[in-house]
């Protein structure tokens, strides 16, 4: 059994689902990412 830290498993399981998107939800999925990582240093 794999012992990952709880950030490791959030990040392998965005980046699994991220990998299944078809490319242009890829490119919206990134923008939206960005656009939260935006927000959340605004606040």
């Amino acid at each position: 059994m794999f012992n990952e830290a709880p950030e490791e498993t959030t990040f392998n399981t965005a980046l699994e689902l991220f990998k299944s998107l078809r490319p242009e939800f890829q490119d919206y999925a990134l923008e939206q990412i960005k656009n939260l990582a935006e927000l959340q240093n605004k606040t």
